[in-house]
């Protein structure tokens, strides 16, 4: 049938037309009673709906306007409205000629039900609407027989294209009467239960798909018994165990008495959005996860900073102290104990500073054994008493150019992995080696050909499936679950691509893993080796003046004490305002500027120095530089960055590189 929509909100307008061609109607609209009025009589509909408040012609106007003309008054017309205040508009409406008087909002089955009920009274009353141009008629008997089987001629082809519909659709449509037979079932239905429709009709439903399923669908379907439509999602394995999540609704169908016969059920398979949602989930909690981590990696770099400042005072004084008790031995070896733990705090926080800041340390010349040897201490602490370490380390093994930091935090997250894939009594083999690789194995490792050093790590654990390995080095991957954030392998693949290095993966389930790294061979006259200076040769004192800005007190007047004593003429400030203002006074050869400070950082100060005074040489120092560099700055001040806590010799010695430099 055509439905004539006269709304003049267009949200409602289109929530409308979408309800009932979702129930096979054929619906025109209009904005307005003049609009509508247009177009009823142009190609008059079996049914109209209009709102009552509408800009031109309101509602009440248009019924009249209907209800007055011989061709369309007979039109059943339904106001669908939401300007109800009292029994008088309901009154008016229906002393106009509507059929009914309905209130928005209403729900799409109840609607339905209005307008089935208003269709039906027209045809109990013998008026027959006719779908062109022509007026309403009344049909005598014999003429509506006739009517009637042609109506039923074309219900039948309806039915057959409605069942090539239901097929085509990929969810599973079924109808059941009362007592939960099945009288229809799509071809989907087949497809999930590998049941022909023709075994199915007639039949229990219980007795098709389970008394399982049945059970668990019952008290849903008893709900649309009743005469209310069902709708819920839930998990549920089928009898071929193909799990699925799925969406179910449950429709009742009535008889022309309003009587409940049974019901029409819907089910759709949303597993792909319910993984999907998953998915959605899963990568918010990994950007949480990766939020803590950078917060927690600005909170280390802080932690940093102050620690190193601190350290910087020890090992100075422990350095300067020890050099002053020369004739003491018995004393001056107490201050070599003092400088010797601060330099084991030093190294603890450049762990800290490898977490948060990648580029704390530079490659260089490495032993794989000496370094291995080191580590041994920690990592026995790591992996517990209830795993064994041993090492199986190769005679005159070839050197490497590696980064310290980043090899110390490869070992370290291979092993805890190790560790955590291990029961009581596992053991974690460590083991070096010189190899040569041909075309056809780098091929494999997807590196050149040549010679490599080979570290490999091998655990006792239960291994891994091959699903598993291919995922092992995907950030955010873990097998830990809550204990693992996924990023350790993650971290080890970025240091083997960033080295020109390659790592292979060999493991079983139930037989332990293999990591093993190579890392091509160092050759002592390479170019990226660094020249080494001859500390002979090399005299580090001067006369020059030098601007020390740090806002940690007792660090500056152990730099300026050790400066000093090596002739320099030193000035210092506590910030960079004090600095700024004494190089608008006096002379300066050389800044040397701490980074984190409150007000303007060094960097800050370093721009604006340069500007002013673009001969002056600058040096940055630091416990932790952060994120604060800007593009502005010359890129050497980053690159030459000197981290705390600085030994004397090593910032006498770059001081003396800046002024020799020409």
């Amino acid at each position: 049938m055509k439905v004539l929509v006269v709304e003049d909100t267009e949200d409602f307008r289109i929530l409308l037309e979408d309800q009932l061609t979702v129930e096979g109607y054929e619906v025109i609209s209009a904005i307005n009673g003049k609009e509508g009025l247009e177009k009823a009589i142009q190609s008059p509909p079996d049914l109209i709906i209009s709102d009552i408040l509408m800009p031109k012609m309101d509602g009440f106007e248009f019924c009249r306007q209907i209800k007055t003309n011989p061709q369309l008054n007979i039109i059943p017309f339904i106001f669908y409205t939401a300007t109800y205040t009292d029994a008088r508009d309901e009154a008016l409406a229906m002393s106009l000629g509507a059929s009914r008087f309905v209130v928005k909002p209403q729900d799409p089955a109840t609607l339905i039900k209005i307008i089935s009920d208003v269709m039906s009274r027209v045809v109990e009353e013998n008026h027959e609407p006719r779908l062109n141009n022509e007026s309403f008629t009344y049909m005598h008997s014999d003429a509506l027989m006739k009517k009637l089987e042609k109506k039923i001629q074309q219900l039948g082809a309806q039915k057959q294209q409605l069942r090539l519909i239901t097929d085509a659709l990929p969810a599973v449509i079924t109808e059941l009467d009362k007592d939960y037979r099945y009288l229809y079932v799509n071809k989907t239905f087949e497809d999930w239960f590998k049941l022909s429709r023709n075994k199915v009709s007639g039949k229990y439903m219980k007795d098709v798909i389970g008394k399982a399923l049945f059970e668990n669908a019952k008290p849903h379907m008893d709900k649309a018994l009743s005469g209310e439509g069902v709708s819920f999602e839930e998990h549920v394995i089928f009898p071929d165990s193909v799990e699925r999540d799925i969406f179910v609704r449950y429709v009742p169908s009535f008889d022309d008495d309003k009587n409940v016969t049974g019901l029409v059920s819907l089910v759709s398979d949303i597993s792909e959005r319910k993984a999907l949602e998953k998915e959605k989930e899963r990568l918010r909690e990994q950007l949480h996860q990766s939020q803590k981590m950078d917060a927690l990696g600005k909170l280390t770099g802080g932690i940093a900073h102050d620690f190193n400042n601190m350290l910087g005072i020890i090992l100075g004084y422990a350095e300067l102290l020890e050099s002053a008790l020369g004739d003491q031995p018995h004393l001056a070896r107490y201050a070599h104990q003092i400088f010797h733990a601060g330099e084991r705090g030093a190294s603890l926080t450049q762990k800290l500073l490898a977490f948060s800041q990648p580029k704390a340390s530079a490659e260089n010349h490495l032993n794989l054994n000496k370094f291995l040897r080191n580590q041994q201490h920690m990592l026995e602490k790591l992996l517990t008493a209830r795993i064994k370490l041993t090492f199986d380390l190769a005679e005159n093994l070839w050197p490497v150019y590696l980064n310290n930091n980043d090899l110390e935090n490869a070992v370290l997250n291979i092993s805890i992995n190790a560790m955590h894939a291990m029961e009581t009594n596992g053991q974690l083999s460590i083991q070096t080696r010189n190899v040569s690789l041909d075309e056809t194995e780098a091929s494999i490792l997807q590196v050149k050909s040549g010679d490599y050093v080979l570290l490999s790590i091998t655990d006792t654990g239960g291994g891994m499936n091959e699903t598993t390995k291919e995922k092992i080095f995907n950030p955010f991957f873990s097998t830990k679950g809550d204990k693992g954030t996924g990023l350790g392998l993650s971290q080890v693949y970025g240091f083997i691509e960033c080295t020109n290095s390659a790592i292979k993966v060999n493991s079983e389930v139930g037989h332990g893993t293999q990591m093993s790294l190579y890392f091509p061979r160092h050759y002592e006259n390479s170019s990226n080796e660094k020249p080494k200076a001859n500390n002979n040769t090399v005299n580090y004192k001067g006369s020059e003046t030098i601007l020390l800005v740090d806002d940690e007190a007792a660090l500056l007047e152990l730099t300026h004490e050790i400066l000093t004593q090596h002739g320099f003429n030193i000035v210092t400030a506590e910030n960079a305002e004090q600095a700024l203002e004494i190089l608008d006074n006096m002379p300066v050869d050389l800044l040397i500027t701490d980074i984190i400070m409150p007000g303007m950082g060094g960097y800050q100060l370093a721009s604006i120095v340069r500007e002013k005074y673009p001969k002056l040489k600058i040096q940055m120092i630091s416990g932790f530089s952060g994120d604060q560099n800007t593009d502005i700055i010359n890129k050497s001040l980053d690159q030459n960055l000197l981290y705390k806590p600085l030994g004397s010799q090593d910032l006498l010695k770059r001081i003396r590189e800046l002024f020799d430099e020409q």
